[in-house]
């Protein structure tokens, strides 16, 4: 399964960076017999493009609608982070399943970080990175207007799925920078 899950990714990137029809072909690529879990964690783990995993994910809502906080907290606990990497840090896809479920989900992805069986001293390495890349939490004004002229589709799904999470007990994102990193240090205080 892993093979094919791969084949799909390595497609949709080399379509992505040729300019091709993205949009297109990874909306109409059929991907029910995956499990959707290990897609998104192969996705965070092997191509390392920031742009490119967020516009996958915003392209392909399927991949991640039906996710519960569980499937949320694996994902998570499974992807490879090259931990204090400062050079990697804000162009690499080792940290879009936080900014995801904050900037567009509007969901607490720290507060699940610390739900998760993170060694404590990597959940540490992995809240300073955090901390230095928390602009990328904020959902900009870029995003809307991408929303509102369509360059991304189904914006009215994301507060329904933001709803089923909070009713799995997540907690709602702070949306303002201050705050969010007043979070990061109250994490890192509390390890």
């Amino acid at each position: 399964m892993e093979k094919f899950i791969e084949i799909f990714w390595t497609k949709m990137y080399d379509i992505y960076w040729e300019n091709g029809d993205f949009e297109n072909d990874i909306k109409n690529y059929d991907i029910s017999s995956f499990n959707l879990v290990d897609v998104i964690i192969y996705l965070f783990n092997n191509k390392c493009d920031q742009g490119f995993i967020l516009s996958a994910l915003k392209w392909k809502t399927d991949l991640w609608s039906l996710l519960s906080k569980q499937d949320w907290m694996k994902i998570i606990e499974n992807i490879k982070r090259n931990v204090g990497a400062r050079y990697l840090i804000g162009n690499y896809g080792m940290y879009c399943d936080i900014v995801f479920l904050y900037r567009y989900l509007k969901i607490d992805g720290l507060k699940l970080l610390m739900e998760t069986n993170i060694y404590k001293e990597t959940k540490n390495n992995i809240l300073q990175d955090i901390q230095k890349i928390s602009f990328e939490l904020e959902y900009s004004i870029l995003d809307e207007e991408n929303f509102e002229d369509g360059t991304f589709p189904n914006k009215e799904l994301y507060p329904l799925i933001h709803n089923k999470l909070i009713k799995q007990a997540c907690k709602k994102a702070k949306l303002d920078l201050a705050n969010i990193n007043k979070d990061i240090l109250k994490f890192i205080e509390n390890l």
